[in-house]
């Protein structure tokens, strides 16, 4: 392994400010490193790994684990085929909040449903400051969708964490009384 991607493994695992285990294994152009069991990750942890190197992330709360998957340095991407959009999906969950919010839940509710391997999950919404939206036993979450659903609606949401003990995602809205 190259000393620059190595850096990038351990400059990673710092964020974590605690001991991690984790997994690596190499391809001839990619490395792919498995943290199991990995504390409570937040949203800037993520944009900062993605900061130090453009890589493939995904968080599964389930599973509990976090996958990093980038390119060994000095390899150069093969183009690849344009991925298609998420299909809009409509989500069946039950989740009462104010009716101006209501449409803000619905679309990352809906964003989460339109992966297409996903499993079932549970749901709840707490009110307080904010709104504390808890997706439980949630499958792998692609750092793609989560930075897609950040961008479209990020004058809405606050923060996104990752409780990979309680097998919790939070996505903490800011309530519309509070805009």
């Amino acid at each position: 392994m190259h000393s620059k991607d190595q850096l990038f493994i351990e400059n990673s695992l710092k964020l974590f400010n605690i001991d991690v285990d984790y997994k690596t294994s190499e391809t001839v152009q990619r490395v792919q490193m498995v943290v199991t069991n990995p504390p409570k990750i937040s949203w800037d942890i993520l944009c900062q790994i993605q900061l130090m190197k453009a890589c493939k992330m995904e968080v599964n709360v389930r599973d509990r684990t976090f996958l990093l998957d980038f390119y060994k340095e000095g390899s150069t991407p093969r183009k690849k085929k344009r991925k298609r959009g998420h299909e809009e999906a409509q989500h069946n969950f039950e989740v009462k909040v104010h009716k101006d919010d209501q449409k803000v839940v619905d679309r990352i509710l809906n964003y989460i449903c339109s992966l297409s391997d996903l499993c079932l999950f549970d749901v709840s919404c707490t009110k307080d400051t904010t709104y504390d939206l808890v997706l439980h036993n949630v499958e792998s979450l692609p750092y793609t969708l989560l930075a897609k659903i950040k961008e479209a609606l990020s004058s809405f949401i606050e923060d996104i964490e990752f409780d990979c003990p309680n097998q919790r995602v939070h996505f903490y809205i800011k309530r519309n009384d509070s805009l």
